[in-house]
């Protein structure tokens, strides 16, 4: 059996996520012994501050983190009074020559190292003295084994590190190794944000994506962040995945209620995905995508997150595309 709840923890900022790479394969301190600069304090605290707040939600049995210091660093800020496992499986995926020298270095004594790296490709790869993607994938199978058969039934606490992250989110939510690169390239797990997994039926979920507390303090979102979730929400609605979702949804004539709105008249408005996309309480279509990304992201939102504990919070327009994602998985497409 699987554990009740997975929560995945990115590591605050360390001094490596503000140097370039050749600047960090330079560095007098390894890769593993980096440390949090003081922003990536800050954030380790607000995000600790935040599970605590929601202990209900966010509990744990049982809390791991890797071999490097940030990690281990982020989960004392978070929560200084926890006794981590540390385990070897949870580290960065670890890139050998291309993390311990500069770009120039590899290219001038392994001149044909760049060559088989674009040739083989991101996860295909194995550097001298690094790892693949089959590498990171078979320590995350063999940390999975582990929790179903000791932790089954318990909520995981994991501290860990954002390329891990794509991959360990990869296998949990079965997804190619051609969406795995292309998250990778375009939307990395952020530093100090949360990642949950819950059980259901006889697998994991994922019910929070990339989520920072700060994100949801800090009120409206930008004009940049509504417009590129419009434009993501264009480009998804030309899917076949999206048109397998509608197809799905008018064979069981299910509809589900993405948002809903009371004014200081009591006059209530509501927005559906069905079988013919998005619809108002009315049944009308509803084609703009403006109002579709801005009603997610300000009203009282019931798709992606049912707790109550969550319900009346601002969402991230960014948190559209990952649910109906999920949706799409959900329904196995």
């Amino acid at each position: 059996m699987w554990p009740k709840q997975i929560i995945v923890v990115r590591h605050a900022e360390s001094e490596g996520n503000i140097r370039q790479m050749d600047d960090n394969s330079s560095a007098q301190v390894p890769n593993h012994q980096f440390s949090l600069t003081k922003n990536g304090e800050a954030q380790a605290l607000v995000t600790g501050e935040y599970l605590r707040k929601n202990s209900e939600f966010f509990g744990f049995d049982v809390a791991f983190i890797s071999t490097f210091w940030r990690a281990q660093q982020t989960l004392h800020l978070m929560c200084p009074k926890i006794v981590p496992r540390i385990d070897a499986r949870l580290d960065e995926f670890w890139r050998g020559i291309w993390h311990t020298m500069s770009k120039e270095e590899v290219e001038k004594l392994y001149p044909a190292e760049a060559k088989i790296k674009e040739r083989e490709g991101w996860y295909h790869y194995r550097a001298f003295g690094g790892q693949n993607g089959q590498d990171v994938d078979l320590m995350i199978y063999s940390f999975l084994a582990d929790l179903r058969e000791f932790w089954s039934g318990k909520r995981v606490l994991i501290v860990g590190h954002g390329t891990w992250m794509i991959f360990f989110w990869r296998i949990m939510c079965r997804r190619s190794i051609a969406e795995a690169e292309k998250r990778y390239q375009e939307k990395k797990f952020r530093n100090a944000s949360i990642t949950v997994f819950e059980q259901k039926d006889d697998g994991m979920k994922l019910t929070i994506d990339d989520f920072l507390p700060k994100d949801i303090d800090s009120g409206q979102a930008t004009t940049d962040e509504i417009n590129k979730a419009i434009n993501d929400l264009a480009n998804f609605t030309k899917t076949v995945r999206w048109w397998g979702l509608l197809g799905k949804l008018g064979q069981s004539k299910e509809r589900l209620k993405i948002y809903s709105y009371d004014d200081a008249c009591d006059m209530h408005e509501a927005l559906y995905l069905s079988g013919e996309g998005f619809i108002n309480e009315h049944l009308r279509p509803v084609g703009n995508l403006a109002e579709v990304v801005e009603g997610f992201m300000v009203n009282v939102f019931y798709g992606a997150e049912t707790n109550e504990w969550n319900s009346q919070q601002h969402r991230r327009p960014s948190q559209l595309i990952p649910w109906l994602e999920s949706l799409c998985l959900s329904r196995g497409l």
